[in-house]
């Protein structure tokens, strides 16, 4: 097979790409601090502070999945703990990517195409919002292009170093996450659409053999330690495929529900022109598929999994958004003049709406609930927090506002308890933290009938993903006796 083509980059074309990439690095970086940690990232910053002894605990036992990440925030969170500074990684990989899917782009499609690209990912709303977010999913991103890229340069190179790289890329996005797995299958996929005689077969066994022999411990991971992480998960729904395009447009629905209906009309018109194509086999017919199947392939994937045990999840399939972007691109590229212009002045100012409102809207605002909780506590309270998990978000904000190591000076009540054995609970004020999100919180609404019941007030107070209740005023408790009647004259 031959090399790809690529043209070099003149100056303007460098600058354009250096906007480009500066527009998408202020985008990224301003307002880190701006949200709360939510649930997943406390769980970040908890594993990669913890001693080693029980990170190598928790990794073998039960958070394998993002190992590569926690190892690399371990290091990085000696220099700081901050929302910013955890946050500050993240950036840094989402915008890497911008030039790494610029550079794939430009290797398969041309500079045209790889300019809007380019430009789509630096502007996008959810990756903006995973490049501010404190899990590895901005990491998975990046290693994804990459991976990419270099499965290309293996089947266009004679060299032995892409093949190397390409594996040493891919298994590093297998240990930043489990669902890459469903990008090296895309790949493998995308081959169908090459002459056999055009394979090399040589490199791709040795690539993939390697790949299998690094993947064992994820392996062997999964089948001793499937420990109910995704008991969550919901059954597959058609509603929940079809909001998927509607996440990856970004943060606010109503903006990202009009950019998305605009996206797929513009693959749409990338579909029509390169779809006749893909009836034959050739490098020309299998850049288009490569593009359409690293849309398509893990979202349908995971569909099929699911009728085993539910796992289409939206976020563990941005492995699947730089591919679509590109997608979008390829569609956006056969428009010409001022229809092209319009065109990407209603993706970037759509997107620019998103990404705004994403600043300041937590998914979880512990900060914002522990802090009112801690302005207004007495001596006395007690406090629940449904799931039980949640106390540990809640120390942990607790910690950090009471500049303590110690754990906000509370009665603790133990949520793991049925809701009918708590009925004793006899402090003057009693918090109830309810915290459903993600997990579907069956027991809540008992929690708060046995507190309705033993308190005469309540009050709720709402946080983003959190409710925060106080009830006071204990009732008097109930004569075990029952009430004599007066005698009959």
């Amino acid at each position: 097979m031959q090399p790809t083509p690529t043209s070099n980059a003149g100056p303007s074309v460098r600058l354009r790409l250096a906007t480009i990439i500066l527009l998408g690095a202020v985008v990224r970086l301003v307002f880190l601090g701006a949200r709360s940690f939510w649930g997943d990232e406390i769980v970040s910053v908890k594993l990669a502070a913890d001693t080693w002894h029980a990170f190598t605990y928790w990794i073998l036992r039960r958070e394998a999945n993002m190992a590569l990440y926690y190892l690399l925030l371990r290091g990085w969170v000696r220099l700081g703990d901050s929302e910013t500074w955890v946050r500050l990684l993240s950036a840094i990989f989402g915008i890497l990517t911008i030039p790494a899917l610029y550079l794939l782009a430009r290797r398969l499609q041309g500079e045209r195409a790889a300019c809007i690209a380019a430009l789509l990912a630096a502007t996008s709303a959810c990756l903006v919002q995973f490049s501010q977010d404190g899990r590895s999913y901005s990491m998975l991103m990046l290693l994804v292009v990459v991976s990419y890229y270099y499965f290309v340069r293996l089947l266009h190179e004679e060299s032995p170093w892409p093949g190397a790289l390409y594996v040493i890329v891919s298994a590093c996005a297998l240990y930043t996450h489990f669902f890459a797995a469903l990008i090296i299958c895309s790949q493998i996929v995308s081959l169908a659409w090459l002459p056999p005689k055009q394979l090399p077969w040589r490199r791709l066994a040795a690539s993939y053999v390697a790949l299998a022999i690094s993947a064992v411990p994820i392996a062997i991971y999964i089948l001793r330690n499937d420990v109910g992480q995704l008991y969550w998960v919901q059954p597959t729904t058609f509603s929940e495929v079809a909001k998927l395009f509607v996440f990856f447009a970004g943060a606010s629905k109503a903006v990202a529900a009009v950019l998305a209906v605009i996206s797929l009309s513009v693959c749409g018109i990338a579909v029509a022109r390169f779809g006749p194509e893909l009836r034959s086999r050739g490098d020309h017919s299998w850049r288009f598929a490569l593009v359409l199947t690293w849309t398509l392939a893990p979202a349908l994937l995971t569909i099929l999994l699911s009728l085993h045990k539910p796992v289409f999840v939206h976020r563990y399939l941005l492995i699947s958004l730089p591919g679509y972007l590109l997608l979008i691109a390829l569609g956006l590229e056969r428009l010409k003049g001022k229809v092209l212009a319009a065109m990407m002045t209603a993706f970037v100012a759509l997107s620019a709406v998103s990404i705004v409102q994403g600043y300041f809207r937590p998914i979880e605002d512990w900060r914002g609930a522990v802090s009112y909780v801690l302005k207004n506590w007495q001596p006395g309270d007690a406090l629940l927090t449904y799931i039980p998990y949640g106390s540990n978000n809640f120390n942990f904000y607790g910690r950090r506002i009471l500049g303590t190591k110690q754990d906000p000076p509370f009665a603790y009540i133990d949520g793991s308890k049925p809701p009918a054995q708590i009925e004793s609970v006899s402090a003057p004020r009693t918090w109830l933290i309810l915290y459903p999100s993600p997990h579907v919180a069956e027991l809540a609404p008992a929690f708060e009938s046995v507190f309705a019941a033993r308190y005469e007030r309540e009050q709720r107070t709402e946080f983003k993903g959190i409710s925060v209740l106080l009830f006071s005023s204990l009732r008097p408790p109930t004569s075990p006796h029952p009430t004599e009647s007066a005698p009959h004259r």
